[in-house]
């Protein structure tokens, strides 16, 4: 049973649209299986698609495959999702091979994501390259493409002169690579990316046939401390993020989360292949549905499958009696590869054959300081720091989920406070002029308003820089009613001339 102070959202806060399942290359640990003669469904059938996942409002959209640049079609797709929701448009991240973004398809994207982006006034459509290792020998291999590596880097070379377009890199951590990723890191800071996010791998689809390329939990063990320790010591340069759900068992906020989720499939996401067909994610290939016959709502809050994953006492092996299951969850598609079922163990933990060790959550963390502690120490960590400095040559962040931080989108009438109560948002009408030196004023009127709060903790999402969680996932490592108190910090954040809003400017 799903424990009372868990609240299901009405909706799912973050929608995968998988456009195709044909791509240019053959990754060896690709999830989908998919290639040059993939399912390709029609523009009017994606379309289709996109307006039943805009029917529940998602903050987020992340178009992947397959390899969305393949379609033609995908500066219209992007355009049908702006010409539905105009200003209002959810953020958008095209997770990419970066194999074709040098070529003139690949040019008419960019053009109308900068388009699209000048029109809504910050970068809403960011692009996600993989970039699995240093160099091409570690790169090319993974991919399976000769070239691949330095397609890629030109691609995000491109991406990053426009200036106006957000961008990432991703990398999976492999056997292959496993060694290699402190020079990702590094190459990731050459190529001037603001954010590096680290994927787990799944052997699913043609990933089921390397399973030999996993990791072993000793070593998602290392890589899992060795992030932390990394995004700590990186803050300042560039935010590294992961959907690792093993992460909680070695970060100390665990001892204080009521609403946070841990994996957030089936409570954060859904996933619609190219033929309509819902998952919860795309990592654990179980039919929940198809919106051509069920609206995503429905699917979302009725769904025998998607109820399945939400009531983790239902899991079985260690996941089933783990203490940290409900902040955890494991990685579901990781049980279903290993044990055929979705509701079983996450073979990547590595207490997951510890009978008789101590159990999780009360060894090997970073530290056995408290979520507040940690808050304190960043604001801390703040106060000590020139952040407008900091803000203006990073001024894009995104949040652990690897994507853009989102503020929902409303427009400000010179009576603030009467506008607060419908949600906000502040960017610059350009986004090559970012300012910070009015967001101490607008912060201030903003914080003595009454917030109303609301799945997604009031779907007001400031970043902070709390290691890269952003301030609703913050809120909702607490309860309810210590949010008026988290919120009461921030706003002493502000005071003490801390700069939080990102799209802020000064007007001219």
């Amino acid at each position: 049973m799903i424990p009372s102070q868990r609240r299901v959202l009405e909706k799912p806060a973050s929608v995968t649209v998988e456009l195709t399942r044909q791509c240019n290359v053959k990754c060896i640990h690709c999830y989908s299986s998919a290639g040059i003669g993939g399912f390709n469904p029609s523009s009017g059938v994606l379309k289709s698609i996109l307006h039943k996942a805009l029917d529940v409002e998602p903050f987020y959209l992340i178009f992947t495959g397959g390899e969305p640049f393949v379609r033609a079609d995908l500066p219209d797709l992007m355009s049908t999702v702006y010409g539905r929701t105009g200003q209002q448009m959810p953020e958008i991240t095209i997770a990419t091979n970066g194999q074709l973004i040098s070529s003139e398809r690949g040019e008419k994207v960019l053009d109308a994501a900068s388009k699209i982006n000048d029109l809504v006034g910050y970068p809403v459509i960011g692009i996600y390259v993989s970039l699995h290792g240093s160099t091409p020998e570690i790169h090319d291999r993974i991919m399976a493409s000769s070239g691949a590596y330095a397609r890629a880097v030109k691609g995000i070379s491109m991406i990053k002169e426009r200036g106006n377009i957000a961008f990432g890199v991703g990398c999976t951590p492999l056997r292959i690579n496993y060694d290699d990723l402190d020079n990702i890191v590094n190459r990731a800071l050459e190529l001037g990316s603001p954010v590096l996010n680290f994927s787990q791998f799944v052997p699913t689809g043609r990933g089921a046939f390397a399973k030999e390329i996993d990791l072993t939990p000793e070593q998602y063990q290392n890589f899992v401390q060795w992030f932390v320790q990394r995004r700590e010591e990186l803050e300042e340069k560039i935010l590294l993020v992961t959907h690792e759900p093993l992460e909680v068992m070695v970060y100390p906020v665990v001892s204080e989360l009521e609403q946070y989720y841990g994996c957030p499939a089936a409570w954060l996401s859904a996933t619609i292949e190219p033929d309509g067909t819902v998952y919860p994610c795309p990592l654990s290939p179980i039919a929940a549905g198809n919106v051509s016959e069920t609206s995503l709502k429905d699917i979302w809050l009725n769904s025998a499958v998607f109820k399945q994953f939400r009531d983790r006492d239902n899991f079985s092996g260690v996941c089933g009696s783990c203490d940290l299951k409900w902040v955890c969850g494991g990685c579901r598609g990781t049980s279903l590869a290993y044990e055929n079922t979705a509701l079983g163990s996450d073979r990547r933990c590595w207490h997951y054959t510890s009978d008789g060790k101590e159990r999780i959550g009360r060894i090997n963390v970073v530290s056995n300081k408290t979520g507040k502690d940690l808050l304190t120490e960043n604001i801390q960590k703040m106060l000590n720091r020139n952040v407008e400095d900091e803000l203006l040559r990073k001024p894009l962040r995104q949040n652990s989920d690897g994507m853009i931080i989102k503020t929902v989108e409303k427009s400000i009438s010179s009576n603030i406070k009467e506008t607060l109560g419908n949600y906000l948002v502040f960017r610059p009408p350009n986004p090559s002029r970012w300012n910070y030196s009015n967001t101490l004023h607008v912060l201030d009127r903003i914080t003595r308003a009454t917030i109303e709060l609301d799945s997604l903790a009031g779907r007001l999402y400031l970043d902070i820089g709390f290691n890269g969680i952003s301030i609703n996932k913050l809120l909702l490592t607490y309860p309810r009613t210590e949010w008026g108190n988290i919120l009461s910090l921030i706003h002493k954040m502000a005071e003490a001339n801390i700069l939080l809003l990102k799209y802020t400017h000064e007007e001219s």
